[in-house]
């Protein structure tokens, strides 16, 4: 009948209805009184997904990477890791793409992973920088517009860099008496055939 009022329940959370068209009354939904029915045509609009995927770049001063040489840790707001990520030849860090569906403001940490032997045998000295990573997600209607900034000591940058130098070691000749005792002024070269060709030290 004319000025019924009509209720619409969702079937589910998280949607939004939008009208296409009504059949049987005007805009405003008034049947007209030779109406004895009305037709809503709806579509169910879900909510966008989207993901974000955070990086780091691995720098090695001194030689050529290879990969997975280094591993790098994604950690939550609460310093818990969440991620442990490897670098490839190229030192790009990818790491597992965060899904959203809804606005967020996080907030996430980069950190290299530290070896926790006390030696290094590959004579490898390590970035202990730790970059914060924000990643604010805005909703407009459906959409999910990510925005993710990173920050070094509290410092906006263009992105998490990690460089690393590779130590150059030194080796040692030392000539010992059947004693076990160091001889001084002894002199080390290259032989060849029995024929000296080049001294090497001292």
């Amino acid at each position: 009948p004319q000025g019924a009022k009509l209720r619409f329940t969702e079937d589910s959370t998280g949607v939004e209805y939008r009208f296409d068209s009504v059949t049987g009354g005007t805009s405003g939904i008034t049947v007209e009184p030779s109406g004895n029915e009305i037709t809503i045509t709806h579509q169910k609009l879900r909510p966008g997904n989207i993901d974000v995927t955070l990086e780091a770049t691995k720098i090695l001063n001194g030689a050529e990477l290879s990969n997975n040489a280094f591993d790098f840790e994604l950690l939550d707001s609460s310093k818990h890791v969440i991620q442990t990520r490897p670098c490839n030849y190229d030192g790009e860090v990818t790491f597992i793409p965060l899904g959203y569906t809804d606005a967020a403001n996080d907030t996430f940490y980069i950190r290299e992973k530290i070896p926790t032997a006390t030696s290094d045998p590959d004579m490898k000295s390590y970035d202990t920088t730790e970059y914060k990573v924000t990643d604010n997600v805005v909703k407009e209607g459906l959409v999910l517009t990510p925005t993710v900034t990173y920050y070094k000591d509290n410092t906006v940058v263009d992105a998490a860099v990690f460089t690393n130098e590779v130590k150059l070691g030194e080796d040692y000749i030392v000539k010992e008496d059947n004693a076990g005792n160091n001889l001084s002024g002894v002199k080390f070269g290259i032989y060849k055939n029995g024929e000296f060709k080049e001294q090497l030290f001292p």
